[in-house]
């Protein structure tokens, strides 16, 4: 067999799960990456890796291997039915191993984590659950999360609602490493902003910053030892919170001003989606 031949069965081989015949040494890419996601938001990002992992050219191609962790199958848009979450329906169709997380668990901290396998960097993205650390123990950079705000500005669930209400004209992205101890504290390892259009609603900028999260995120791992060895860490003297919006947060009030209930009309749409989304599921 030639070389060239070799290279091509074992790269075969290696899309099918093992770490065994990985063509690259551990931590470096290309990487064998489990993401952790749920939504559309998660998509956007499982969505460019695995583009990436489908790229022939080897400097521009970072991922080897793709495993997924999400949230079991749940009611969703008004049905009474249990189905998979936009992330874990993507993962089916490309093939991907799927991990669901035990139906209905507030934390994982007791979940028997079912994978056993070593992977180079966990990529977590909208995922809803808080990383313990016998989840992140099999992973060689730890993992990074894509958050769509400026940290440590809108540490929190809303960054994205909090910055149209407060009527900010620039959010961002940080990418940052998970931290086992707390939400949205760990070191910056990218970080841009991303100027917020004038009559943009809540719904549309969320889709926004997922795609240009996605970027960012494939942008960190092209160089991701070096952004570790150069990761800043937070500020926690001017850092803010984000907390979940309330059906309240979505009143209007006629004794505030013009601009108030625009910066509250922006932020309508997907308010009400959540309140169908708690009233029907």
């Amino acid at each position: 067999m030639t070389f060239l031949a070799w290279r091509h069965a074992t790269r075969a081989y290696a899309s099918l799960g093992s770490r065994h015949f990985s063509l690259a040494a551990p931590g470096l890419p290309p990487y064998r990456v489990l993401f952790f996601g749920t939504d559309d938001v998660s998509l956007a990002t499982l969505k460019a890796l695995h583009a990436n992992s489908n790229e022939e050219k080897g400097d521009s191609r970072l991922i080897e291997h793709i495993e997924v962790v999400c949230p079991s199958d749940r009611p969703m848009n008004g049905r009474k039915k249990d189905e998979p979450v936009p992330v874990k329906k993507f993962a089916q169709r490309c093939g991907f191993k799927v991990y669901d997380t035990p139906s209905r668990l507030k934390s994982l901290k007791s979940w028997d984590f079912p994978v056993t396998d070593h992977f180079d960097v966990g990529v977590v993205v909208s995922f809803g659950y808080f990383l313990h650390p016998h989840l992140l123990k099999n992973l060689h950079h730890g993992a990074i999360n894509m958050h769509p705000s400026l940290l440590p500005k809108y540490r929190g669930p809303a960054p994205i609602h909090h910055a149209l209400l407060n009527g900010d004209p620039t959010t961002g992205v940080s990418v940052i490493e998970i931290d086992p101890k707390a939400f949205d504290v760990g070191r910056i390892l990218l970080q841009k902003p991303y100027d917020i259009k004038r009559d943009i609603q809540c719904q549309d900028l969320s889709k926004e910053l997922a795609t240009f999260g996605a970027e960012c995120i494939v942008e960190t791992l092209t160089d991701l030892p070096t952004r570790k060895k150069a990761a800043v860490v937070q500020d926690n003297a001017i850092a803010s919170k984000a907390p979940k919006l309330t059906f309240k947060d979505g009143l209007i009030s006629l004794d505030e001003s013009a601009s108030d209930i625009f910066h509250v009309r922006r932020v309508q749409d997907l308010l009400c989606a959540h309140i169908y989304s708690w009233l029907y599921n």
